[in-house]
């Protein structure tokens, strides 16, 4: 006698054909990982699968992220490396790169002429070193270096010829500063990317002359010049000047390797120099800023984004303006934010995305009771305290270390 048919609750289920989910395509993997701003979220995914890894480490992936986010921001270099402390995003990677990158560079590069190296600018995770003679009687052009803490490795600069001096027209006698900056490439390939160029700009009582290094021509061309006679005759509303002479101006900030920019002290103007086409211009800030510090930065779509602080306040001033195609400014500026800080502050520097602020902190009996370093990144105007200043020598200049996580 033939068995029963089983009920339908005993039929075995249907056995399906395995089937595999279709892989993205390359092109849109590099999207959603361009769109990742974390760069500890980054390197977790790189560690999901040799491909994921494969895409994130290719140098034009990372070019192309470079070019949407701001560095991570690991610490500050003042004589020391101080790395950035909890819960700063870069405290972790920071702390570790005091034993893995060799940021004391005078055990690693030849004494110059006169003294040991000193740390003038950083840019894309290389220093600009000079070796100064410190000898203010008689000017005397310094020794550069440029030097990755990273690989250990260094590139020492040559002199700026005599010739090239003597056909800017400039008077040893009669130069007062000298201020060394790194510019790096803003080239779309691998060695582009590794080249870049030095501007040095000689500060004197009658005019400012900058001269540029390029690392792919190792050699030093004239850049520009302009009279400081020329700037009042242009009508500027700029402050009197110096007893020798000569102009004041604050330091210079840059960040997109085409502009260099320096607010004229105790005027409404800032002096910009197009490195691309090099080329000095003025340009004209709002009312009311002759004592107010600022940072200015490329703001897309072709704007510029001014942060304005004036020292010892506790805000900063977010305006943004109008270019036309040559850069020149089409509109007036425009405030858009007022940021609130913690605490009192003064400027200090703006770096690749970055404005640097000092607070000082105080007790409600108003004693200072200790210092810390406050980054605000330009896209997306967050603020964050880096590090405590107690142990350091808040006279001295705080050059900020960002480097890219992979490179």
């Amino acid at each position: 006698m033939a068995a029963p048919p089983p009920s339908d609750e005993e039929t075995p289920p249907p056995v399906l054909e395995a089937t595999l989910l279709p892989r993205l395509p390359d092109e849109i993997l590099e999207l959603i990982f361009l769109r990742v701003t974390s760069y500890a979220e980054l390197a977790r995914i790189s560690t999901a699968s040799t491909s994921f890894r494969r895409l994130i480490l290719a140098p034009s992936f990372l070019r192309r992220h470079r070019a949407r986010h701001p560095p991570l921001l690991l610490g500050t270099i003042c004589c020391h490396f101080h790395p950035a402390e909890q819960p700063h995003p870069g405290a972790r990677i920071g702390g570790s790169l005091v034993h893995l990158a060799a940021f004391s560079f005078n055990n690693y590069i030849p004494r110059g002429r006169w003294s040991r190296w000193d740390c003038r600018d950083i840019r894309d995770g290389r220093f600009l070193l000079m070796c100064d003679s410190r000898d203010w009687r008689r000017f005397v052009f310094p020794d550069l270096a440029v030097y990755d803490p990273l690989s250990k490795r260094y590139r020492l600069l040559p002199l700026v010829p005599d010739s090239l001096i003597a056909s800017a027209q400039l008077q040893m006698n009669k130069i007062q500063h000298l201020e060394v900056l790194l510019v790096s490439s803003s080239g779309h390939t691998e060695e582009e990317e590794k080249s870049f160029q030095v501007i040095a700009r000689t500060h004197g009582t009658e005019r400012t002359v900058i001269f540029v290094f390029s690392s792919n021509t190792g050699h030093w061309i004239f850049g520009a010049s302009i009279a400081w006679d020329d700037l009042r005759a242009a009508g500027l509303n700029l402050a009197p000047a110096t007893p020798t002479g000569s102009l004041s101006l604050n330091y210079a900030q840059y960040d997109d390797h085409s502009s260099i920019y320096w607010k004229l002290d105790g005027s409404d103007n800032v002096l910009k120099f197009d490195v691309n086409e090099m080329e000095f211009s003025t340009m004209n800030l709002p009312p009311d800023h002759t004592r107010q510090s600022v940072a200015i930065f490329k703001a897309g779509e072709g704007r510029l984004a001014m942060f304005s602080h004036t020292p010892y306040t506790a805000y900063v001033n977010h305006y943004t303006i109008m270019q036309n195609g040559g850069g020149s400014a089409t509109a007036e500026w425009q405030l858009e934010n007022v940021i609130p800080l913690p605490c009192n502050c003064t400027f200090i520097g703006a770096l690749q995305g970055y404005v640097f602020l000092l607070g000082y902190c105080h007790s409600k009996e108003e004693t200072l009771v200790g210092m810390a370093l406050y980054s605000l990144e330009v896209k997306t105007l967050k603020l964050e305290r880096v590090h405590g200043m107690q142990n350091l020598d808040h006279g001295q200049s705080q050059h900020a270390y960002g480097s890219w996580l992979f490179s």
